[in-house]
């Protein structure tokens, strides 16, 4: 799509990368040297942290003045430019839980899940208390663990 949209570029090189664990990813040089496009671009997108994120950067002009050292260091800077431009978006990956325990340590599981930016989703409390919530997947085991050192808890 960016070929047809920039007929007359000499090169439209990029990378990605998807994935929670940044897995799947590619790098393409569009027929520049080896490693001196792709390589660069992917770079940038793993230093600022990314995923599920595509740059690419088209060249029109040049680059046989440059040197393989000039090309990494153009397609460097495009990809930072083009990143540091954009809005990242955070989103994270969050497992749901059901829990209960008996009111007695209540205000422990409270200070748990409070404390730790736990989303409840619901929750009744009675003899036998019930909270369903929401946990991201990189803080489920801490939280898990916190959760359990307080009472026997049954999680659902």
């Amino acid at each position: 799509m960016l070929k047809k949209e920039h007929h007359q570029a000499r090169h439209v090189c990029y990378a990605y990368i998807i994935g929670y664990d940044q897995e799947h990813f590619k790098a393409a040089d569009d027929g520049e040297p080896a490693n001196t496009a792709g390589q660069p671009i992917l770079g940038q997108i793993r230093s600022s942290e990314l995923t599920n994120t595509l740059v690419a950067v088209v060249r029109y002009f040049g680059g046989t003045k440059l040197g393989k050292a000039g090309l990494i260091r153009a397609y460097k800077q495009g990809a930072k430019l083009a990143i540091a431009a954009c809005k990242i978006q955070e989103q994270y990956i969050e497992n749901s839980h059901t829990i209960s325990f008996p009111y007695s340590v209540l205000d422990r599981i409270m200070y748990i899940l409070d404390s730790n930016g736990v989303h409840i989703k619901h929750q009744n409390f009675d003899i036998e208390c019930t909270i369903q919530f929401d946990v991201r997947l990189s803080e489920e085991q801490t939280i898990v663990n916190k959760l359990s050192k307080i009472a026997t808890l049954q999680f659902k």
